[in-house]
């Protein structure tokens, strides 16, 4: 530990792998502060020591732009910043911003849905408008090239804009 700062070895440097305990070496698993798992996890040595959860912490702490978070949990934004671009480390990170994101899509479609219910708010048609037109926040992965049977899909809503567009202007053409 590098003058009393546990996010720094004897050296100055910032600790990495040594932070956690799955992917730490023996020798430096005495000053862990996290695990990788997604739940808080036992010392397999010493059961009274507990690991928090980087994941649980990160999704708990909600922080979209991740500072607060590596201020928190790190020793700077700097530390945080080394932490994710490691290879090993990467993987991890993708499952922590995965299930923070739908955490957040949750919350908030949770919230629209209230107002969208609560006829005296004064946001409840706009809501509801929201809700309608995007459905339950649930996006279909729109990559790649469409398959044939979504051309056709697309294709046959097309051709039925079309007929009911002709139908309006024969509709309104006779009434004049």
């Amino acid at each position: 530990m590098y003058r009393g700062n546990k996010f720094k070895n004897a050296v100055g440097a910032h600790l990495l792998k040594a932070l956690f305990y799955e992917v730490s070496e023996d020798g430096t698993r005495v000053d862990c502060l996290y695990s990788l798992k997604q739940e808080d996890s036992p010392d397999i040595q010493d059961n009274s020591r507990i690991y928090p959860s980087i994941h649980r912490l990160y999704v708990e702490m909600g922080d979209a732009t991740e500072y607060e978070f590596a201020k928190k949990y790190f020793d700077n934004w700097a530390h945080w910043k080394k932490l994710i671009e490691c290879t090993w480390f990467k993987p991890y990170l993708a499952e922590m911003r995965e299930e923070l994101d739908v955490k957040l899509k949750a919350v908030a479609l949770n919230s629209l849905r209230s107002i969208a219910s609560d006829e005296s708010n004064k946001n409840h048609y706009m809501a509801n408008k929201f809700i309608i037109e995007n459905g339950l926040g649930v996006k279909k992965d729109a990559r790649g090239r469409p398959s044939k049977e979504k051309i056709k899909e697309e294709a046959n809503k097309l051709f039925l804009d079309k007929n009911d567009i002709d139908d309006d202007f024969n509709r309104i053409s006779k009434v004049n």
